[in-house]
């Protein structure tokens, strides 16, 4: 992790900064399913210090959604306080920018999960009701649009 700075130095391409974000995101995917694996937290951390410059820099490249989830699952693996939950911004806006797309589904089921985490056990789902709103407005948002065909118009 020492050899790895906060924020890469240099200029670097939109396809360097989402590649090496993405090699330090899949590696820590890997080791986080190996339970107490202590290299899963750097992989997310190291992945974030390369997402961050390519969400502020490439905004207009395609993968932008990506990245978002990318930092949405990041940002949810890396909580200190599970009971209390935090704002995960990075899910929230990649559903505000792709509605209605399998990304934005794949989104809403993470903050979904990440949301009663902190506030289910053994006695139960006790989310509070404004969050289950919020859960409620994005699964909206990212869930299919309806395509029923109406049929012809009544005479």
């Amino acid at each position: 992790w020492l050899d790895h700075p906060r924020i890469p130095a240099g200029s670097q391409s939109a396809d360097q900064l989402f590649g090496k974000a993405e090699h330090y995101y899949l590696r820590m995917y890997a080791t986080s399913k190996q339970k107490g694996h202590p290299h899963g937290k750097a992989d997310g951390h190291i992945a974030a210090s390369y997402l961050i410059p390519f969400l502020v820099h490439f905004e207009g490249d395609e993968r932008i959604g990506e990245a978002l989830f990318m930092m949405g699952d990041i940002r949810s693996r890396s909580w200190t306080d599970r009971g209390y939950w935090s704002e995960n911004y990075y899910l929230k806006e990649l559903i505000r920018r792709y509605p209605h797309t399998p990304l934005a589904k794949k989104a809403w089921r993470l903050l979904n999960d990440d949301v009663r985490s902190g506030y289910s056990g053994s006695s139960g789902d006790h989310t509070p009701p404004s969050l289950v709103a919020m859960l409620s407005t994005y699964r909206r948002l990212a869930s299919p649009k309806c395509t029923a065909k109406r049929g012809p118009p009544r005479r």
